[in-house]
């Protein structure tokens, strides 16, 4: 919603996504969406060494959200890229508050973190395991944050600000 850039593949940090689309771009925009849980199949068969890296997790920018309010604040423990709870995989992916908060942290990820990183964009935007689709005025789409990634194409906006792109 901030920006007219593409978006990569990331879920959200609540548990449902929800999108309305009230007024379309005047072009692009068009919706990804990817299974969590086909990628990490992918993982596992393709690139076992990358699980401990996203097991362990990375520290995320929490954008002035955070409990103290800073835009210079971040996690202050890992959140894993994939976990399991109650017997279930669950996924949590924010490339951009992943690489923000290392920024913020000072440093650079190793070698294998980048890699995993992005291997999971690349995996997610195979059309063997992304589903695409353009959301018109009226139609509304809801995710599950945990087994579901997201993602966008770039769009252009209507000079009319009453016909802008509104989800």
């Amino acid at each position: 919603y901030a920006t007219a850039s593409q978006l990569g593949f990331h879920n959200d940090p609540s548990d449902l996504t929800c999108l309305l689309c009230v007024r379309a771009a005047k072009t692009g925009g068009v919706s990804r969406v990817a299974s969590a849980a086909a990628v990490y199949n992918e993982i596992l068969t393709h690139h076992p060494e990358f699980l401990e890296p996203l097991y362990k997790g990375f520290h995320h920018d929490v954008r002035g959200e955070g409990p103290s309010g800073d835009f210079d604040e971040v996690t202050e423990t890992r959140i894993p890229v994939y976990s399991y709870f109650e017997g279930k995989l669950s996924c949590t992916l924010n490339s951009k508050a992943i690489a923000t908060a290392r920024v913020k942290m000072g440093g650079t990820r190793s070698a294998l973190e980048r890699a995993a990183l992005d291997y999971i964009e690349e995996r997610a935007m195979q059309p063997d395991l992304r589903f695409e689709f353009m959301l018109e005025p009226g139609d509304i789409v809801m995710m599950n944050n945990f087994c579901v990634l997201h993602a966008r194409t770039a769009f252009e906006d209507w000079d009319d600000p009453a016909r802008k792109r509104l989800l």
